[in-house]
């Protein structure tokens, strides 16, 4: 079994910073405290380029057709990205020529982005707009730059570039692609419509997934970010580390492994991968008990130290702390087994050398993922509220060092 194919859960009798204890009556994951008030961070949309291409780089065929755009096995059921990507979006941006393809050819009769506001770019006349005035989207003959500086203003989800090429390519120029995530069919088509075209300018991007299913492999890269401040250098902040140059700055851009730190408007994310979790892990405690928590858990969120796994523009989990004590970690049931737990853990490692949390006895795999990790069982004791046995597990990075 995968480390991160569990939430962890559980804290009661949780440390404070000060060194002692408080008894958590409420069996929630943090403990109570009287909070200050919180400064709402706002947080601006991503562009999120979500599009097929062939081995050779082609996304259409010279005549504009896609009906190549299947895996090497025809009859296989398709992977779950597109589910998982659309979730993350509530806009999306295309040109005329691609408008008219989903609208006379592809789905012809029915609007495939139902739910989307809609975007098609295009400088026809007003009678050729006239005739798809049926059609739920919104035309513009501004330039794709404009529209989208203006909507990533606005409150909302991501964005998603569902093209064509032209479309692309001046958001490219102009560095307003946020996220690429391209999906290389096994195909060599020779000749077609070429997603990237020549470009001066260099864009440098990171890595994030990597993914085959079906002879099609999923690449996902963001765009590097520079730090904004008084500096020019790169910043070379992979881990939450200062600019280069010392300028005291901390980067707030999304880390190499997609790992940052929480704000409020990730609370109803967290909250939603907080309650599944825990219903799922712990089928032997009643589901009330947790849901009777869920509203003091949402307080003393804004207490913790929390860092969030976002990839792609959707948080698939998270860690919470208390001071040296590791609240949980929770990753999403679609999201596991990639590793996702393993990298919150380290997170935590590297900003606290010793840490301590506890883990129900029952919840076998998160124990036998914490021992994995380099954690020991220090404690065993009855949970009062209940009537479970409970481990306490620590980490200390100079004993694991001297192993």
């Amino acid at each position: 079994m995968k480390k991160d194919s569990f939430p962890f859960v559980k804290a009661q009798n949780i440390p404070c910073n000060q060194g002692r204890r408080l008894d958590s009556a409420d069996g929630s994951v943090f403990p109570a405290r009287k909070r200050a008030p919180v400064e709402r961070k706002e947080k601006m949309r991503k562009t999120a380029l979500y599009i097929g291409m062939s081995l050779d780089g082609y996304i259409a065929d010279p005549n504009g057709g896609v009906d190549w755009m299947t895996g090497q096995d025809e009859s296989a059921e398709n992977g779950d990205s597109y589910e998982n990507f659309i979730k993350t979006v509530d806009t999306v941006i295309m040109g005329w020529n691609t408008y008219h393809q989903i609208t006379t050819e592809l789905s012809a009769g029915e609007w495939v982005y139902e739910g989307l506001t809609s975007w098609v770019i295009t400088h026809r006349t007003a009678e050729e707009k006239m005739e798809a005035a049926e059609s739920p989207v919104l035309f513009t003959d501004r330039s794709p730059c404009d529209l989208v500086r203006n909507l990533k203003k606005e409150e909302g989800k991501n964005i998603w570039i569902c093209g064509g090429a032209d479309v692309v390519r001046q958001l490219m120029e102009e560095d307003l692609i946020d996220i690429y995530h391209i999906s290389i069919l096994p195909i060599l088509l020779g000749d077609g419509i070429r997603l990237f075209q020549t470009s001066e300018k260099e864009k440098k991007l990171r890595l994030i997934r990597a993914e085959s299913e079906n002879g099609i492999t999923e690449l996902v890269y963001l765009r590097r970010h520079f730090c904004r401040n008084v500096c020019a250098n790169a910043c070379r902040n992979v881990r939450g580390n200062v600019c280069a140059n010392a300028c005291g700055n901390i980067c707030e851009n999304v880390h190499e492994n997609g790992i940052r730190k929480f704000t409020t408007d990730d609370m109803e994310r967290v909250m939603e991968i907080w309650l599944n979790g825990n219903l799922e892990a712990h089928a032997f405690i009643p589901r009330k008990y947790w849901e009777s928590n869920a509203e003091a858990v949402k307080e003393q969120l804004l207490e913790a130290e929390v860092f969030v796994c976002e990839k792609e523009g959707r948080i698939e989990g998270f860690a919470g702390l208390q001071g040296n004590y590791l609240a949980g970690i929770f990753v999403e049931a679609g999201y596991r087994s990639k590793g996702i737990g393993r990298e919150l853990l380290n997170r935590v490692k590297e900003t606290h050398p010793v840490f301590s949390l506890h883990v129900y006895a029952e919840n076998e795999r998160a124990v036998s993922f914490y021992r994995r990790e380099g954690l020991k069982v220090v404690s065993r004791e009855m949970e009062k509220d209940t009537g479970r046995e409970e481990y306490t597990m620590e980490w200390r990075a100079s004993a694991a060092g001297a192993e």
